[in-house]
């Protein structure tokens, strides 16, 4: 008997009406990832980038992305912008969204003031929900980032997005999944004319 290791994914739904009705307003608004083409040739560790034009199909995104995607700008919430519009397929695995919602509120609770938008919600409802088998407890330096490793494995993601460049960014690849800041990531996704 073999295991299933990926749920069945559910249909996509269109979040920027969903952001309208959730109060998500104004901040959810996606921006146009269509752009420079050309010189993305490797990341800054020297690891190859898929050829130019080449399609990103699915992503597992590090706690530390999705997390300040909820509260600030910048490339963390270029990439959630992205998986909003459907640019990528976000993997998650039941460990991972426990990671989210733990974080998220501890933040909340240190930033009660600041506006936030519930990405952690829209993963949970709309990513791919997978039940890793696999075990890769020593793919980082810290045990508790292996979760992200063995969910891109599971799910046969393309790259692992994290803002971690000591512990996760420096391993630069497990098992051919590049492992990618989010800053390259969203020049990749802008590579490709999405």
């Amino acid at each position: 008997m073999r295991r299933i290791d990926r749920a069945p994914q559910t249909p996509a739904l269109d979040l920027r009406s969903r952001a309208s009705a959730s109060g998500w307003g104004e901040s959810v608004a996606c921006h146009d990832l269509r752009g420079r083409a050309g010189g993305l040739r490797g990341d800054s560790r020297g690891s190859p980038l898929p050829p130019l034009g080449s399609t990103v199909k699915r992503a597992v995104l590090d706690t530390n992305v999705v997390v300040s995607a909820c509260f600030w700008r910048g490339q963390p919430s270029q990439c959630l912008e992205a998986w909003a519009q459907g640019s990528f397929t976000a993997l998650v695995s039941p460990p991972i969204l426990a990671e989210y919602a733990d974080v998220l509120e501890r933040l909340r609770g240190r930033y009660p003031e600041k506006p936030w938008v519930d990405w952690v919600s829209a993963l949970r409802d709309d990513a791919e929900l997978l039940f890793p088998a696999i075990r890769i407890p020593d793919a980082f330096a810290d045990p508790d980032d292996a979760m992200f490793g063995e969910c891109a494995v599971a799910g046969e993601a393309d790259f692992i997005v994290s803002g971690d460049k000591d512990q996760v960014q420096a391993v630069v690849s497990i098992r051919g999944i590049l492992i990618l800041s989010p800053a390259r990531f969203v020049e990749l996704l802008r590579s490709k004319g999405t």
